[in-house]
């Protein structure tokens, strides 16, 4: 049979090269033992029109407010070569009435006794886009009971993510002390030891969140050489005479305060 009742589809047969065996007898042969060209074993088959269709999306999730939704339907039509089109409204309804467009969105909840309020789960770990994830369910306590999300409006829904930080929770980054730095000018690197701990047994661990790893390495120093400055008076005296507009006269005892 066809595989399409329309719009082209293939039908296919078995064609197989036989011949006459020494004891006169219909048996295969290879394909090359046959002297004429292989006939199709398949062609095109029902290459009509189709009859016109409504294609139909499905309504989308009701909104907090309720009201009335609406849903993209389109006429379409397959041509005889099998490809889809799509077809004037006009078409379709000779064929078949037009699906619902329209419907009324209210929300189905059971209050029963009691108000739907937000359950907030708890805190996660800490995910490989360094959010902590959490639970947030719409849920009556009185009755004990789960609803869709828009029976807990209008109360505002919880956050059910937030950046990672490293306070909390069992594993946490141990930081060191900062190193002396590779150079007293130009720019130089300083470098500290960061280490995953457990919090509770102080062992060293693999579960700490890398995103929000501190800096290991960091710039220090990066004054160009020949232009450190040094206020030879305290830097309180030196605040106060920039304050004051005496930084001419003191200009080489506040180096720093007045360049």
């Amino acid at each position: 049979p066809c595989t399409k009742s329309c719009g082209s589809g293939v039908q296919t047969r078995p064609v197989t090269c036989t011949g006459m065996s020494d004891e006169h007898r219909n048996e295969a042969r290879r394909e090359e033992e046959c002297p004429l060209p292989k006939p199709f074993d398949r062609h095109i088959c029902n290459a009509v029109v189709c009859p016109p269709f409504w294609e139909v999306e499905p309504f989308p999730n009701c909104t907090a407010k309720g009201g009335i939704q609406e849903r993209p339907i389109r006429c379409r039509q397959v041509r005889a070569d099998g490809l889809v089109f799509t077809a004037p409204e006009v078409v379709c309804y000779n064929e078949v009435d037009k699906p619902r467009q329209k419907r009324e969105c209210s929300p189905k909840c059971d209050r029963g006794i009691g108000e739907f309020d937000w359950f907030a789960g708890d805190w996660d770990l800490c995910t490989t886009q360094c959010k902590s994830p959490r639970t947030i369910q719409c849920y009556n306590p009185a009755n004990n009971k789960y609803a869709e999300p828009i029976c807990c409006w209008p109360q505002p829904r919880p956050i059910d993510s937030k950046p990672c930080v490293n306070t909390g929770g069992i594993y946490t980054w141990d930081v060191g002390n900062w190193t002396q730095c590779s150079k007293s000018c130009g720019g130089g690197i300083r470098k500290r030891v960061v280490t995953c701990i457990n919090r509770i047994t102080r062992h060293t661990e693999v579960s700490c969140p890398r995103c929000i790893k501190p800096k290991v390495e960091d710039t220090c120093n990066t004054v160009a050489c020949g232009e450190q400055c040094i206020n030879l008076l305290s830097d309180g005296i030196c605040g106060q005479v920039k304050a004051i507009g005496l930084c001419p006269n003191y200009k080489k005892q506040c180096a720093c305060s007045c360049g």
